[in-house]
């Protein structure tokens, strides 16, 4: 899990583990404070603005993680600010998802909500598989031995990379993503009163 990954950044890159609580508690408590925070913003200026931005804020948390020599205190920086991308990353799909499958039943004249959510559901099982499953084979072909308290130096560059370089890759390729998302505020709302009509 990400959590075990950041814990193994502290102790083999930063050698300060102890501060892995706080820093753990720093991102949990900012998150959930910017999961209200989003919810409101995301209706002031709508959702595909705001994922937008949301992903934007992980660039600081990117650059600071894959900089090893940065001070430990612009760690608590990149986790509140990684923590904006966390909240939007919770809230966003599923504040999206019930447009996409009106866009669906508008288009089709079905409503297959048990097959979008259980899809969506799979998929992000499927990526947390995935990125557990990249963790140990990087970690494995760097030389990490969790039995030694020195780690090679290719462990340090390993670590690195995956919580910086990884995350960056995924914020790009969801950007891109979110680029081709054509539902807009103003398009679910003619969502809305065509499927009003049609019920009428």
């Amino acid at each position: 899990s990400i959590q075990s990954v950041l814990e193994l950044y502290l102790n083999n890159v930063k050698k300060n583990r102890t501060i892995f609580p706080f820093l753990a508690g720093t991102l949990i408590v900012s998150t959930m404070i910017l999961l209200f925070v989003w919810s409101i913003i995301m209706r002031k200026i709508g959702k595909k603005k705001s994922f937008f931005i949301g992903n934007l804020c992980l660039i600081p948390t990117v650059i600071i993680i894959l900089i090893s020599e940065s001070p430990m205190a612009l760690l608590f920086v990149a986790a509140v600010m990684g923590a904006n991308t966390v909240a939007c990353g919770y809230i966003m799909p599923w504040a999206m998802l019930p447009e996409c499958i009106d866009a669906f039943m508008l288009e089709k004249g079905r409503r297959p909500v048990e097959i979008f959510y259980t899809f969506f559901f799979l998929v992000a099982k499927l990526a947390q598989a995935l990125y557990a499953g990249v963790v140990q084979l990087a970690l494995g072909a760097s030389g990490y031995d969790s039995r030694r308290c020195k780690q090679p130096e290719a462990v340090q560059f390993t670590l690195r990379i995956l919580m910086g370089a990884v995350p960056g890759c995924v914020l790009v390729l969801s950007t891109i993503c979110l680029y081709f998302y054509s539902i807009d505020d103003e398009r679910a709302k003619e969502i809305q009163i065509q499927l009003k009509t049609l019920r009428y």
